[in-house]
């Protein structure tokens, strides 16, 4: 159902069932029908429903296929208005995520959503947070028995619903038979040290369990360390599960692209197979016209000759096709013996590049890290030079700080000299008293005043010296703690940088060793086919050759006879000659005639007699071809088998990992660590061995 007509709906369920509905679900249901194809969800939290709404809803939710998350937290239903909502949803395909916070929900309602559970399969997340579900055994355990049946909640938050010891041997029996359920949360219940053993016995029998909080339920702290290693190997199981899934898939990916591989070698021998046959039968069929010629030539007189001359240069021709056929398939082997053999060299040429990539690689960082610690050694060489500005600076606030003290000194002498000759002027003149000290007090001003510019003038240089050494001095600490990330960065990013190259580099030689093996496997099964198809192909030769020696033999043995006939066409006519003078040696001489065309005849009937045993040698021949075509269904079945046992292998590497991970470990340390994932790699390579 679209999301447009969700208030509309709502108004037809109030009219036509005479309920009353609320406002302000109307207007939530107006903004969910506003959101478009966003993820669609109706938060009715906080709100205080009517019964009549709770029905609506109920009836609302059980026709709607929009809504994906349903929010109901702190409405406070109670059980008459959870029940019609649960209900609803148990009709309901739609909702992924609903939230029934703080509704204080009890024993009917905890019963409702066991039936909605074992209907909906479709909630991903459950929060029931703050309720009384726990309060009644009976209720709680139908709820238990709707979630060992769910194959669909991941997420469960039954925090603050009241569940005691017997709840909770409730809940470990039903997640026993659970399968989906990822994360639990049990806090702020009153659980105790059964409730706690109740689900730790459960745990081994629960593998998909990763998540589980029991804070708060007065469970000792060894049974919480014990909950808590055990989902930890859930959480382990879980990852290594997802790598074997993952590489369980590039493995078939492999096999399907190796049986491809195979079919197509196999189609290729076919097509090649196919031909020969082909080739065969032509060969039969042309051998067979020229027989049935020959024969008709041989009952007829006077046209043997020419026509058996005729048929035997037809023969020598095809018989060299044949020949020429043979040769053809012999150039083809080596053709594809000098691939396969590209091909491993290839192979090889990719290994060395790959290593020599690696090379260039490994100077290229090299050459990095040296121009590192050169940068490194050249600010190290920038510090020093600040260092020994900033002790230079420190050596002339020294200097000045001994002039000021000689100017003092320089200025105490004055005073005394100054007294000195007051005191004498003053023995004197009295007068000369008052003009002394006039002047005494004209210099004493004088010398205060550059005094006063001159201390002024120090202090402000010694100012600027202590602000450009504190200034020197941040600067250092920061080019400092710059270096310092610096090269921490690039130590990180070097060893980083040498891990993944080493890791790509097994990697590769792996996959390159996998294609060689692969490879040279079948270079031997095409060898093995090629050495057999040569061994047919020169026993082929040979019978040809052999029918080319019969033939030969054949075209002598009728010169011969037409030699002979020649001779006697002479005598008849010199007899013809003769024969009014000598009738009776005509008589004899016609006898004798007659006697060699019986042994014409006979001759005759001997190579009918020879041409039936090629014949049975083309027979013998066809059924040399069956053989074959035998053998190559044979190769095929042997495929199939090995392909069987293949697939036989990794379901029982299959068997052997989910056996592994299943079986129950020793006591241990917390700090313990899973087996690695070169471990099962390694399983899996011997178990395919």
């Amino acid at each position: 159902m679209e999301t447009q007509g969700l208030h509309r709906l709502y108004a037809q369920i109030c009219k036509a069932d005479n309920l009353d509905g609320q406002e302000i679900v109307l207007h939530q249901l107006k903004s969910v029908s506003k959101t478009g194809k966003s993820r669609r969800k109706l938060d009715l939290s906080t709100i205080t429903l009517t019964p009549d709404t709770y029905t609506a809803l109920g009836h609302l939710i059980s026709q709607d296929r929009s809504i994906e998350e349903l929010k109901l937290s702190d409405c406070l239903l109670n059980d008459t208005g959870a029940i019609p909502i649960i209900n609803g949803l148990c009709a309901n395909n739609s909702v992924h995520q609903l939230h029934l916070k703080g509704n204080n929900m009890k024993n009917l309602s905890a019963e409702a959503i066991g039936r909605m559970l074992r209907n909906n399969q479709t909630i991903t997340y459950l929060n029931l947070e703050w309720n009384s579900l726990g309060v009644w055994d009976s209720s709680f355990c139908v709820l238990a028995e709707g979630l060992a049946g769910n194959t669909s909640v991941k997420h469960l938050d039954l925090r603050n619903n009241q569940i005691n010891h017997e709840g909770a041997t409730e809940l470990a029996a039903a997640l026993k038979r659970n399968s989906c359920l990822e994360s639990l949360d049990l806090r702020w219940n009153t659980v105790g040290i059964i409730g706690g053993r109740a689900l730790v016995a459960m745990l081994p029998h629960n593998k998909s369990l990763s998540e589980m909080d029991v804070t708060g339920n007065n469970v000792p702290a060894d049974i919480v360390k014990a909950l808590e290693t055990s989902v930890h190997n859930n959480a382990e199981r879980r990852n290594v599960s997802h790598d074997y899934e993952t590489r369980t898939e590039i493995l078939t990916r492999e096999l399907r692209q190796v049986q491809s591989e195979k079919v197509q070698q196999v189609g290729d021998l076919m097509e090649r197979v196919e031909k020969q046959d082909r080739l065969v039968k032509e060969t039969k069929k042309s051998s067979a016209y020229k027989m049935g010629k020959l024969r008709e030539s041989l009952e007829d007189k006077k046209l043997t000759e020419k026509k058996l001359q005729a048929k035997l240069d037809m023969l020598n021709g095809e018989f060299e096709l044949a020949s020429q056929s043979s040769k053809s398939l012999a150039n083809r082997v080596k053709h594809l013996q000098d691939e396969l053999i590209k091909q491993t060299n290839n192979n090889e040429t990719q290994l060395a590049q790959c290593r020599e990539e690696n090379k260039e690689k490994q100077s290229k960082l090299n050459k990095e890290v040296i121009s590192l610690r050169e940068e490194v050694n050249l600010k190290d060489n920038k510090i020093m030079e600040m260092e020994r500005r900033s002790e230079s600076q420190q050596e002339l606030i020294e200097d000045l700080r001994q002039a000021a003290n000689r100017m003092d000194v320089q200025l105490r002498e004055v005073r005394h000299q100054g007294d000195e000759r007051v005191n004498v002027e003053r023995e004197r003149n009295k007068e000369a008293i008052r003009d002394v000290e006039r002047i005494k007090e004209k210099e004493m001003e004088r010398v205060r005043t550059e005094l006063l510019d001159n201390e002024s003038s120090l202090r402000e240089r010694v100012l600027r010296v202590e602000e450009q050494r504190t200034r020197m001095e941040e600067e250092l600490s920061r080019s400092r703690n710059q270096q310092m990330q610096t090269r921490l960065s690039h130590e990180d990013e070097l060893v980083s940088q040498r891990q993944s190259m080493r890791d790509e580099e097994d990697a590769r030689t792996k996959q390159l060793e996998e294609k060689l093996r692969m490879m040279t496997k079948s270079r031997d099964d095409i060898q093995e086919h090629c050495s057999h198809q040569t061994s047919a192909v020169l026993e082929l030769q040979s019978k040809v050759s052999s029918l080319v020696l019969e033939n030969e033999s054949q075209k002598r043995r009728m010169e011969s006879m037409s030699q002979d006939l020649g001779s006697k066409e002479t005598d008849i006519a010199s007899a013809t000659a003769r024969v009014r003078t000598e009738m009776t040696a005509v008589v004899h001489r016609l006898e004798k005639e007659n006697a060699s065309y019986q042994d014409v005849l006979d001759k005759l009937t001997r190579s009918q007699k020879k041409q039936q045993e090629q014949n049975e040698m083309i027979q013998s021949l066809e059924g040399k071809i069956r053989n074959k075509e035998n053998e190559i269904r044979r190769i095929r079945d042997d495929e199939d088998n090995r392909l069987k046992i293949l697939q036989q292998a990794i379901s029982q590497f299959a068997i052997s990992g989910s056996r592994q991970t299943y079986v129950t470990r020793q006591p241990e340390s917390p700090h313990q660590r899973s087996p690695s994932r070169g471990d099962h790699s390694d399983v899996f390579n011997d178990s395919i061995n």
